[in-house]
């Protein structure tokens, strides 16, 4: 799971995404004091008769509004548990998830021992930050607005006189009340034609009030809505007038050319030209991406079984499906005529079919999702095998009822799922250990598994924990040990996230207890790259994995991908022993093979003197990519340019092998649209590995940069690390010093 810091409200981890990284005014004064141990009574931190800070009633009443649209809490089914009563889209849905997240690290603020003065400056701070987000989403809103100025005699107001509407569909409206007088005006509405609450609503002298009302025209054709205000001294009577708009009814059929048992799923989002989101009648799932742009807009998809039913304005609507990374992508233009309704095929076809070859895809690095769910999501995305880790975060666990040690019952022979865990320490690493029969305990340890409060709507907030643990959460032991328990016990462990940000990997590469690492699951891919070529180059023969950390409903699962090749019947097992021996490639888009000698990824070579190395690679896409590589020790031994609209290319050429190498193939481009986080398009071949005679593969320069990481890990352990007793410490520090001259020897210059 990802490293950052904390989520929302009963939650999960820390996401990566730069949308609502919102903390940049969080003072040094807090970081100091979380970061360093309480030594003062509590009555010297928090004053006897702290004042209560609260947000305006109008910024009450946009959170009332837009609290139910993106929950708090969820779990399992993790977009059905958001809420979505809105149906918000664009960069409204950015609008208005940002401004609940700056509300709840607020809410947290206000629970947060320090030192009075600090306090109340932060709070203060912190409900600026609200009341402006919540203004600015309301702003962002694309629904009709209408101003009410009310004064000691008198009603103003303001808005769009007339409306584009669409028969049998909702259109919200809002209304903001803002009393000018010097006392409290009641103000009641009563519009027949729009839904309002219908109670008067009390307006402080100088206060803003916001309401919400819906109208819902059920024909096309002219309408007209009368919309009366009154207080104890003023009346004021609006008229808007409307054109209704005819809408019809689409229904897709998804149809796959496969002749597939079951109805096939899929991934759909209706819009029309404009981009106006519609959403389904029915919806078990979906996703909410967030496109990382300047401005960054939400895409709604839903997940369709079969069929879709949607209402749709009468004219061009776009239908786009999507099916993991092997079917063609549908972008269609649909022509709804006046008046009828139009059921029509879209038939899902397959640009590639990595399964007939022997390759078949699987997700190491999946949360929150229930069994159901997880099989439902997998179908969709076209995946073979997902790993849905446990984890602890905050002093709270996600998923582990799920745990049975083996795979779910609910996998079905072509789809396994199996309920494992990650293990996490900032700054130690996260470290996924599968095919586990027992959860390892504690999950997390140091400031992740520390009892505090969290943040998790939808996205999160970067909240600046302390970078060690306390008496209730130690960063002990190392993750080396945790490895050793999990390789007793039959399990694999997967370095979660391959990024310099955490310390520990060298020592366990060192080990020997790494058996793969994720080198494209929340990383940047120059930085992971650099970091694996040095293990290899080191001598550590760990195959790389890919998995997305799927937690919130923004991304699908396997929107980047372990393919493993099996020459056995697929089970969890084979895969996963196929994985550990590096018959494998990650890709986001690209499908990309080599041979060296006629011998594919995960496989050797043994030579006895000088020889030359028959080496082809092909990479085919979808999405276009820039150029195919052959990297032979981390270095580019022969590149070239994508050709077909940079939809494939090939490489065949001879490497003249005088020592032992490692050999690997590469797919690079630029970010596509059609990808998720801000990673480019991009798919890694495992090396087929060359050994010649004795000739071992250790680079000085490669072990100096992973003795940096250890340099790290033993200031840390030494100076800022959190231990039950000195026991402990002395024997982190003993592992850590192990690893370090391990390094040390390969770093120095030869004698």
């Amino acid at each position: 799971m990802n490293a950052h810091a904390s989520r929302q409200q009963s939650a999960k981890k820390p996401s990566r995404r730069t949308l609502l990284s919102l903390v940049t005014g969080f003072t040094v004064s807090l970081v100091y004091f979380l970061q360093k141990p309480f030594v003062y009574c509590a009555s010297s931190l928090l004053a006897k008769a702290r004042p209560q800070l609260s947000l305006s009633t109008g910024a009450s009443d946009l959170h009332d509004i837009f609290k139910g649209e993106i929950a708090a809490d969820f779990k399992d089914n993790v977009y059905a548990s958001l809420g979505n009563r809105l149906q918000l889209d664009g960069k409204s849905y950015v609008q208005v998830s940002r401004a609940l997240a700056i509300g709840d690290f607020g809410s947290i603020l206000e629970s947060t021992r320090m030192p009075e003065q600090v306090h109340q400056k932060m709070v203060t701070s912190q409900i600026l930050k609200t009341e402006k987000a919540l203004l600015d989403a309301v702003e962002s809103l694309p629904w009709p607005k209408y101003s009410v100025t009310v004064d000691a005699g008198a009603i103003n107001t303001s808005g769009p006189s007339s409306l584009d509407l669409y028969a049998r569909m909702s259109q919200p409206i809002i209304f903001k009340f803002h009393n000018t007088s010097s006392v409290v005006q009641k103000v009641r509405l009563i519009s027949p034609e729009i839904g309002v609450p219908d109670a008067e609503t009390p307006i402080e002298p100088g206060s803003v009030r916001y309401l919400v009302g819906s109208v819902h025209p059920m024909e096309k054709g002219d309408w007209a809505a009368s919309i009366k205000f009154s207080t104890e001294a003023a009346n004021r009577e609006l008229a808007i007038k409307a054109i209704v708009r005819e809408t019809a009814i689409l229904e897709g059929l998804l149809i796959s050319d496969e002749g597939e048992a079951q109805p096939p799923i899929a991934r759909v989002r209706v819009t029309d030209s404009q981009g106006r989101y519609f959403p389904p009648d029915v919806q078990v799932s979906g996703l909410i991406r967030i496109v990382p742009e300047t401005n960054p807009v939400a895409e709604r998809w839903i997940y369709a079984e079969g069929k879709f039913r949607v209402r749709v304005p009468v004219g061009k609507i776009r239908v786009s499906i999507r099916r993991g990374l092997e079917y063609r992508d549908i972008d269609e233009e649909v022509d709804i005529k006046d008046g009828s309704s139009l059921e029509k095929n879209f038939v899902l076809s397959r640009w590639t079919n990595m399964e007939k070859q022997g390759w078949y895809p699987g997700d190491t690095h999946v949360h929150m999702l229930d069994p159901k769910t997880a099989l439902y999501e997998m179908r969709a995305e076209n995946l073979r095998v997902v790993n849905v880790l446990i984890f602890k975060h905050l002093d709270e666990t996600y998923a582990g009822e799920h745990f049975s040690g083996k795979v779910d019952p609910i996998s079905d022979g072509k789809h396994f799922i199996y309920y494992n865990e990650e293990y996490r320490n900032e700054p130690l690493g996260h470290i996924g250990l599968l095919n586990l029969k027992a959860i390892v305990e504690p999950i997390s340890t140091g400031r992740l598994g520390l009892h505090w409060p969290t943040i998790m709507r939808f996205d999160s907030l970067n909240m600046p924990l302390p970078f060690h643990g306390d008496a209730n959460s130690p960063d002990f032991p190392l993750l080396v040990e945790v490895m050793k328990q999990t390789h007793k016990q039959g399990g694999l462990v997967n370095w979660a996230h391959l990024r310099p940000g955490q310390w520990e990997f060298p020592l366990d590469a060192e080990e020997r207890q790494i058996d793969f690492a994720d080198i494209m699951t929340h990383t940047h891919i120059p930085q992971d790259l650099r970091l694996w070529y040095a293990l290899l180059n080191c001598g550590f023969r760990i195959p790389a994995s890919a998995g997305t950390d799927r937690i919130e409903p923004t991304q699908p699962i396997g929107h980047q991908r372990v393919y493993v090749r099996l020459d056995v019947p697929l089970t969890y097992d084979s895969w996963m022993k196929g994985l550990k021996q590096g018959s494998s490639f990650v890709t986001n888009g690209p499908m990309v093979r080599l041979s060296v000698n006629g011998v594919e990824p995960g496989g050797e070579i043994s030579l006895s003197g000088p020889a030359r190395l028959s080496v082809s690679a092909r990479a085919i896409s979808q999405i276009p990519f820039e150029r195919l590589e052959i990297v032979v020790n981390g270095e580019v031994a022969r590149s070239v340019n994508a050709i077909e609209n940079g939809l494939s290319a090939e490489i065949k050429f001879d490497y003249p092998a005088g020592g032992s190498v490692w050999v690997t193939a590469r797919c690079m481009g630029a970010w596509n649209k059609e990808l998720f986080y801000s990673n480019p398009v991009f798919a890694h071949t495992n090396p087929v590995h060359i050994h010649y005679l004795q000739d071992r593969i250790e680079e000085a320069e490669s072990a100096r940069y992973l003795l940096g990481f250890l340099r790290k890990l033993e200031k840390w352990a030494l100076e800022e690390a959190y231990f039950e007793n000195s026991s402990q410490k002395q024997q982190v520090m003993r592992t850590i010093q192990h690893g370090i001259s391990y390094f040390e020897n390969i770093a120095a210059p030869p004698k």
